[in-house]
């Protein structure tokens, strides 16, 4: 959390939408609830259901975008969704279908205050 704040007080931003089931697992629970500690130091979460996800053509997983070409795929176990890795993506399109997915996500918070995550 010291990096995200450090980061947002030199004016960087940390951005993210994560992909969720509905309903969600008892790990993407926990994932949400450890999230608002990110939030609290400055990091914009957005939350995505995985249908919408499918829709856009992304992968179902998180990423962080990094910038216009850049993103870090967060991978998650099928079984269970618990953290298994991560992998740097460049240019391959994937960092176009994420801002998109902000631009989604970003919408659907004005629908659900606080970016609250899907129930």
């Amino acid at each position: 959390m010291e990096r995200v704040s450090a980061d947002r007080a030199a004016g960087r931003t940390w951005r993210r939408v994560r992909i969720v089931s509905v309903p969600p697992s008892d790990y993407t629970r926990y994932g949400i609830e450890v999230a608002r500690l990110s939030v609290k130091a400055g990091e914009d979460i957005g939350y995505l259901d995985r249908a919408a996800a499918e829709r856009l053509g992304l992968a179902p997983y998180d990423a962080w975008l990094l910038d216009a070409a850049r993103l870090v795929h967060l991978h998650f176990s099928d079984a269970d969704d618990t953290f298994v890795g991560a992998e740097l993506v460049i240019s391959d399109g994937s960092a176009r279908r994420r801002t998109r997915a902000r631009r989604v996500s970003d919408r659907g918070r004005r629908k659900a205050p606080c970016g609250t995550p899907p129930a």
